[in-house]
């Protein structure tokens, strides 16, 4: 498995709101409303700017017991995902 130290660190300017068991995120231009659960609220949550890929991973492996490939190739295609709706960046 190769080692993947980019760190992921959300834009600027965005709105967020923790309601019940998801995080709403808002764009700062109020256009685009985004909500997450579950897992996808996990991993958002450890997006600091500080965590590398890797250190996501190696949380999500321990928190959902889940097989470390699976757990890469899913935390992969979400990143690509927030990069694609401009609420990440990568460092």
């Amino acid at each position: 498995m190769t080692e993947d130290s980019r760190t992921p660190k959300k834009m600027e300017k965005l709105l967020e709101r923790e309601i019940d068991d998801e995080i709403v995120v808002l764009s700062p231009e109020g256009k685009f409303l985004h909500s997450f659960e579950g897992s996808a609220r996990f991993i958002w949550s450890l997006i600091d700017g500080l965590r590398t890929i890797d250190s996501i991973l190696d949380s999500i492996i321990e928190e959902y017991q889940v097989e470390p490939g699976t757990a890469r190739n899913d935390l992969e295609n979400f990143l690509a995902e927030l990069q694609d709706l401009s609420l990440i960046r990568f460092r």
